[in-house]
């Protein structure tokens, strides 16, 4: 070989060596990398055969606040403000606090010519009205400016209209002529009006109701239907008579029926009405009826029992009442019960028993008064949930017979 060759040819050999060398470094990855991207197999199917001991602690992951959305709060039911009559005066017990308030200081105790009684709310909570002696005076408080005013030039308060400030009153004698003319209580009569406190020159006669002593004992919201209480002089009340005002005309049931209490629902459309009960108990159904006393359905009866004293709620859905077990000589009470039903007879349901009364609705009509005798002379009240069923006593007694509640109203 040529001697001079030799060093090319060593050097083509060692340029061809580095070319192979370079080439497969390019197709290597540098150990770095190596150690930053593990192998598939240990993504997809990790050593569980490693001590989980020798690992550090997982940190557990914490679930996702939820995002809030903007929250109402929740407005808390208006309970109100109940009417009562304690030892000839007038109070007001606010039932979301508890509070009680004195409302008259000079109501005499067994003196019906000045004691105080028929204490009405407002509507809308903002008037207290009521009454003083006997078809004698009539007062109306502003419970927003604690101002009392005399409201007795308008007639005698009977109760709110059921809107705004209206309410109906009567104009007229009420008392009986001495006893050696006790012919001439057929002269005896009154006026019935619509008065608006707010504007007393808008106010409307409605009716003149006479022909004996009559008492006015319900009138429908729309002013053309009353229930009138007949009595006569020195003797007892009967029971109660339907009058259409805008035509002067009694309604007879069409069922053989003395009427009892008669109450109207708050729609005028409809009426609830049992027997009169007088000399002894006797057994009644619970009928509610057109306003006409047409129509008549059945919608309660037990054997033995007197139920007295039915109003129908606020809103129109249930009908509660009292209802009296008796013995055989229709005299001698077994029981009391507060019941309430539905308009058309459905949902019974026994609020109390042992000698329970119903006394009031609230406005909204999701709860009820009652009372329970605790003694021979003494009686507590309650209020009871329809909803819940809940019973919550209320923080006072009464006489059985001379302390009742008047009213529960809204509060503004």
């Amino acid at each position: 070989m040529d001697k001079k060759k030799l060093p090319l040819i060593l050097i083509l050999i060692m340029l061809m060596l580095v070319t192979l060398a370079c080439g497969i470094s390019k197709k290597e990855p540098s150990p770095s990398i190596q150690e930053e991207v593990p192998a598939t197999q240990d993504v997809l199917q990790p050593n569980l055969e490693q001590p989980t001991a020798d690992l550090p602690p997982l940190e557990q992951p914490t679930e996702p606040e939820p995002i809030a959305a903007e929250e109402t709060p929740e407005i808390e039911p208006n309970a109100g403000q109940i009417a009562y009559i304690y030892q000839a005066n007038i109070y007001r017990y606010l039932v979301d606090s508890g509070e009680i308030e004195q409302i008259t200081t000079d109501g005499v105790i067994g003196d019906n010519q000045n004691a105080y009684g028929n204490a009405q709310f407002s509507p809308d909570g903002r008037y207290l009205a009521y009454n003083k002696g006997f078809h004698k005076q009539s007062f109306l408080l502003d419970l927003l400016n604690d101002t009392t005013t005399d409201i007795s030039g308008s007639g005698i308060f009977f109760r709110w209209a059921g809107e705004g400030s209206q309410y109906f009153a009567t104009v007229g004698g009420y008392e009986c002529p001495a006893i050696e003319n006790l012919e001439d209580q057929e002269l005896i009569n009154f006026d019935l009006f619509r008065v608006d406190y707010e504007n007393l020159a808008s106010s409307i006669f409605l009716s003149n109701i006479g022909g004996g002593l009559k008492y006015l004992a319900a009138i429908s919201n729309d002013s053309e239907w009353v229930s009138v209480n007949f009595c006569g002089c020195y003797s007892e009340c009967g029971g109660e008579n339907l009058w259409h005002l805008p035509t002067q005309s009694a309604i007879t049931p069409a069922v053989d029926l003395y009427p009892g209490s008669i109450d109207f629902s708050p729609d005028s459309q409809r009426l609830t009405v049992s027997q009169h009960q007088m000399f002894g108990y006797v057994e009644s159904p619970v009928y509610v009826a057109e306003i006409d006393l047409t129509n008549m359905t059945e919608v309660f009866f037990e054997p033995n029992v007197a139920p007295i004293g039915m109003q129908w709620s606020p809103d129109g859905d249930w009908i509660a009442f009292t209802a009296i077990s008796f013995a055989d000589d229709a005299f001698t009470e077994i029981d009391k019960r507060v019941i309430i039903i539905k308009s058309d007879g459905s949902q019974q349901t026994v609020v109390e028993y042992g000698f329970a009364e119903f006394v009031d609705w609230s406005p909204d009509g999701s709860q009820l008064i009652y009372s329970q005798e605790i003694s021979e002379d003494m009686k507590q009240l309650y209020i009871y949930d329809l909803t819940s069923a809940d019973k919550t006593m209320l923080p006072f007694t009464f006489d059985r017979y001379s302390d009742f509640v008047t009213d529960w109203g809204t509060l503004q």
